[in-house]
C-alpha cells in the first residue's frame, strides 16, 4: 500500500510539473494563432481598401470610357448631320443650276422661235403685201370697169312687180357699183341690224328723203269685240310705225 501511495505521489508530482509546461505552449500557440488572426484581419483590411480603390479605378476607368464612347457618338451624328446637311445644299445647288440651265434652254428656244416667227411673219407680210399691191391694182381697173345703175331693175314676176331677195341684191349692187352680190347681201344685213337695235333702244330712224321710223307705245285699255260684243282688255303695246317724208306723200299724189 505504501508503495501505491507513493508511486502516486510520483506521478500527480510529475503532472504537476509538466502542466505548466503545457500552458506556456498553449499559450505560445494562442498568442500565435491570435497574431496570425490580427495579421489576417490587417491583411483582409489592406486587401479590402486595395479591391475598393481598385473596383473605384475600374468605374472611373468604364465611366471615361462611357464618356469617351459618348463623345464619340456625338461627333459622329454631328459628322453625318453636317454631311446631310452639305448632301441636301449640294442637291439644291444641283437642281438649281438644272432649273437655270433649263430656264436658259427655254430662253434660248424661245428667242430662237421669235426670231423665227419675225422673219416668217415678215415674209408673209412682204408676200401679203406684194399680193395686196396686186389685188388693188387689179381691182382698182375692175372698179373702174364696173358702173353705176341709175335705174331700177324690173322685177321678174310682172303679175306682183315684187322683188325677190336675190333681185333686191342685184339692184343694190348695180346701183352701189359693188363687184358681187355677197357684198350687196353684207350692206343690207348691216342696214336691218342697224335699224332693229335702233328701234329696240326707243331711237327714231330716219331714212333720208323718204321718211322716218319709230316706236309708238299705246296705253293698255278696253276694248269691245265687234261680232259678239263682249268687253276685251287690250294689253300696252310698243309698234313700230312709218311717217312718210313730204316727197313721199307728194310723190303719191
Amino acid at each position: 500500500m505504501a508503495k501505491a501511495a507513493s508511486a502516486k505521489k510520483v506521478t500527480t508530482s510529475k503532472t504537476k510539473k509538466l502542466e505548466p509546461k503545457k500552458n506556456v505552449k498553449t499559450l505560445k500557440a494562442s498568442s500565435k494563432s491570435a497574431s496570425v488572426k490580427s495579421i489576417s484581419k490587417k491583411v483582409s483590411k489592406v486587401s479590402d481598401t486595395k479591391s475598393k480603390k481598385q473596383v473605384a479605378s475600374a468605374s472611373k476607368k468604364i465611366a471615361a470610357s462611357k464618356v469617351k464612347d459618348v463623345k464619340k457618338v456625338q461627333t459622329k451624328s454631328a459628322k453625318t448631320e453636317d454631311l446631310k446637311v452639305k448632301s441636301t445644299k449640294l442637291n439644291i445647288k444641283a437642281k438649281d443650276t438644272n432649273i437655270q440651265a433649263k430656264s436658259q434652254v427655254k430662253d434660248n428656244v424661245k428667242g430662237s422661235n421669235v426670231q423665227l416667227n419675225k422673219s416668217l411673219k415678215s415674209s408673209k407680210q412682204d408676200k401679203v403685201i406684194n399680193v395686196s399691191s396686186k389685188n388693188t391694182s387689179s381691182k382698182v381697173v375692175e372698179k373702174q370697169e364696173v358702173e353705176k345703175i341709175t335705174s331700177a331693175i324690173k322685177p321678174n314676176n310682172d303679175s306682183t312687180l315684187s322683188y325677190t331677195q336675190l333681185e333686191f341684191y342685184d339692184n343694190i349692187k348695180a346701183f352701189c357699183g359693188l363687184e358681187k352680190r355677197a357684198q350687196a347681201k353684207e350692206i343690207c344685213d348691216d342696214i336691218t341690224n342697224f335699224i332693229l337695235d335702233a328701234l329696240s333702244k326707243g331711237y327714231k330712224v330716219p331714212f333720208l328723203g323718204l321718211g322716218k321710223l319709230y316706236v309708238r307705245k299705246t296705253k293698255a285699255r278696253i276694248g269691245r269685240n265687234p261680232t259678239t260684243g263682249e268687253i276685251v282688255h287690250i294689253k300696252a303695246k310698243s309698234r313700230v310705225r312709218f311717217a312718210p317724208a313730204k316727197s313721199l306723200v307728194d310723190f303719191s299724189d
